[in-house]
């Protein structure tokens, strides 16, 4: 019986191994290339470049590993696209990859042209259809960051581009760029556009202080905010606004202008969770 045991044991092992290994097979192929060997091999086959740059400590960057390169509509469109690399940010030519593109956070993904030009940059881990997405934007030259970037430099971005060229700057992380891109979005909005609810990503922004304009306008039109876009949305958006303000506040900063600001701001205007905040804004000043 024990005999049997560890045979079934044994199989069952073979079974899971060879299970992974079709999985892998069928997801992205990684290959193991030099940098000057990936390009060279992308530009024979007329391919782009998808470096994937990790570390060994990263979880999110074993999650993509494990999870999502393995995926089979994954390794249908990687494979067909690009020539696939991946190295360790801290070993080999990492360090000296890591400096040349400027990786600061991991995981991070770039799609390279052959002549190694930079065309899109995704920073962090996602579920697959949301990775797939970036992917597939930042593979087409015309929704690519590099591409887009050219066009905004030259103030020559249609609105379908503006769209494209939020939703890079998205994959990239570059908040402050976004933050700059939807505002001056909201100074060409009507009175009767600002409050719609397509147009709602100007103002669901981390980035937005209780001191932009874009703040100050949701605050005065909640009313309106509420009917287009739905109260729940609306009212988290202002508390987590108010929070993180209130949580990044360090004990030996002044903060009578911005306690003031606040307490007008929160008088004017109703939202789930207002008590809660309110007596945090009290703790904060009395502190």
């Amino acid at each position: 019986m024990e005999k049997v045991m560890k045979r079934i044991s044994i199989l069952c092992c073979f079974v899971l191994c060879f299970l992974q290994l079709s999985a892998q097979e069928k997801g992205v192929q990684f290959q193991a290339l030099t940098f000057k060997q990936a390009l060279d091999k992308a530009k024979a086959e007329n391919k782009l470049v998808f470096i994937d740059c990790y570390t060994s400590w990263c979880g999110p960057c074993k999650y993509m590993l494990n999870t999502v390169f393995v995926l089979p509509e994954m390794g249908a469109f990687f494979n067909d696209q690009f020539v696939n690399v991946k190295y360790d940010m801290e070993k080999g030519e990492g360090p000296w990859l890591r400096g040349r593109f400027h990786v600061s956070s991991y995981p991070t993904f770039l799609i390279l042209r052959s002549d190694g030009a930079l065309q899109h940059r995704i920073v962090g881990s996602r579920p697959a259809e949301d990775f797939l997405e970036c992917v597939k934007r930042g593979a087409k030259e015309e929704t690519s960051q590099f591409y887009l970037d050219q066009l905004y430099r030259q103030g020559k971005l249609d609105k379908q581009q503006l769209i494209s060229y939020r939703a890079a700057l998205g994959d990239a992380k570059r908040n402050a760029e976004l933050k700059q891109i939807t505002g001056e979005e909201f100074k060409q909005l009507s009175d009767d556009e600002r409050c719609l609810s397509r147009y709602w990503y100007i103002y669901d922004q981390e980035e937005i202080n209780l001191e932009d304009e874009r703040f100050a306008y949701l605050i005065a039109h909640k009313a309106e905010f509420d009917k287009q876009v739905g109260k729940e949305i609306v009212d988290k958006r202002i508390y987590d606004n108010y929070f993180e303000r209130l949580a990044a506040i360090k004990s030996n900063v002044p903060v009578a202008e911005l306690v003031a600001l606040m307490k007008k701001q929160i008088a004017s205007v109703d939202f789930e969770g207002k008590a809660e905040i309110f007596l945090s804004l009290c703790f904060v000043e009395a502190r």
